[in-house]
């Protein structure tokens, strides 16, 4: 995968073949044993300065694990992360706060992501006193109030609790701590699947303006395709954690090259498909379990297109420019 952009510049952020696996014990009989759990393995995906990648997948994909990977909340096991284009050794103090004041993650439910005894002022300024130490009090207090401001909350939020306030300004209040220490990359994590439909529109609407005002890029998880359509520059879309097909979110939605992506698609209501399967297809059979190795391609079992050569895992692999799918066998792109 190309890991520049058109015009020669370094992307913002880049992965390279990052892995993420987890070591759980499971109970066979009287005894535990160690398995391997794998959660992210071997993705490569780039983000353009000013650009929204959408990630999406069902339930159990490896979103979240990513994403946690992507913010070094998580120590990848294998692969590595560039910000414009310099590696990060997340076993360098100093490298990796630089890092973690570049990219700030937007969490996907409000309530759970912030204190409830903490006033509004206090949660916008923690990751102040955290990534810029050298600020007085004051200098601070004004960064709060601008953050507010930009989330249109307000000054008259500062000294109000969080345990009184709606999920949807509890959402903004989220977004303005992720913007105090200026970052160039948001990493939102369903950040609207937890609001009232009613809200969500107000939530999506503000990260499109900042993105605009600000010039951000962001990673957007969702598993939502009709958020995604209305949000994302280009897309992502994982299974079992691996990135099976990426390309231009328009392209890929409406010409899915995939067929886990043509099922995924065919899943929404008939009203949201545009230029996709119309039919919606059914997956037969289990997906292998995040501890079985395997070869293969990880969709095979569920396949009604597998051959023989599927026995490999097949790698990304263009379809049509800038549309790669991980498919032996990929559909057409129908460009």
């Amino acid at each position: 995968m190309n890991h520049a952009n058109g015009d020669g510049m370094a992307p913002l952020l880049a992965a390279r073949k990052l892995s993420k696996t987890f070591r759980i014990k499971e109970r066979h009989g009287l005894k535990r044993f160690p398995v391997d759990i794998r959660a992210v393995e071997e993705v490569d995906l780039v983000v353009g300065r000013g650009e929204v990648l959408g990630i999406v997948g069902e339930s159990g994909c490896g979103k979240t694990s990513l994403a946690r990977t992507l913010l070094l909340l998580e120590r990848a096991s294998g692969g590595t992360i560039e910000l414009g284009g310099r590696a990060v050794d997340p076993a360098d103090r100093a490298q990796a706060a630089e890092y973690r004041r570049a990219v700030q993650m937007v969490f996907q439910d409000p309530y759970a992501s912030v204190n409830p005894r903490m006033t509004v002022a206090e949660i916008v300024e923690e990751p102040l006193l955290l990534q810029r130490p050298e600020l007085d009090r004051a200098a601070r207090q004004r960064i709060v109030r601008e953050r507010l401001e930009e989330v249109s909350l307000g000054e008259q939020y500062m000294g109000r609790r969080a345990r009184g306030l709606s999920g949807g300004q509890l959402q903004r209040i989220g977004i303005a701590r992720a913007l105090a220490v200026d970052p160039s990359l948001l990493i939102c994590d369903e950040p609207v699947s937890a609001l009232d439909v009613s809200i969500q529109a107000q939530v999506l609407n503000l990260l499109a303006d900042i993105r605009e005002t600000r010039g951000l890029s962001m990673v957007f998880i969702s598993h939502d395709l009709s958020v995604v359509r209305q949000v994302c520059d280009r897309v992502a879309v994982m299974y079992l954690g691996r990135i099976v097909e990426t390309g231009p979110t328009g392209l890929v939605l409406r010409h899915p090259a995939h067929p886990y992506t043509q099922a995924l698609v065919s899943s929404e209501p008939r009203l949201a498909r545009k230029g996709a399967a119309r039919e919606r297809i059914i997956l037969r059979g289990d997906p292998p379990g995040p501890s079985t190795k395997s070869e293969a391609c990880v969709f095979q079992k569920r396949c009604w297109r597998s051959r023989q050569s599927c026995d490999r895992q097949p790698a990304l692999e263009t379809v049509e420019e800038t549309h790669l799918a991980a498919c032996h066998f990929p559909a057409d792109s129908g460009r």
